[in-house]
């Protein structure tokens, strides 16, 4: 699958909006496994706890996996 990868950027959160973090984008050819072009998986910051979020992968039929999306924990605004 990582042979479809073809750029992976990063950038930092906006810390003037209160965000301290990074953000991943891994950006994909066509490939015969999933239909996004591109994902995104953020991990941010806070006082009070860590979070990090990404994306559902659009499996097409006959690469589905157990694997969803989430966000842990609840304090992701």
């Amino acid at each position: 699958m990582l042979e479809y990868l073809v750029d992976i950027t990063d950038e930092d959160l906006d810390e003037d909006e209160g965000e301290c973090g990074f953000r991943l984008t891994f950006n994909f050819a066509k490939n015969p496994f999933f239909s996004n072009e591109t994902l995104v998986r953020a991990c941010a910051l806070f006082v009070s706890c860590s979070a990090s979020m990404y994306l559902r992968l659009t499996w097409f039929d006959g690469f589905q996996h157990a694997v969803h999306s989430r966000t842990t924990p609840a304090c992701l605004p």
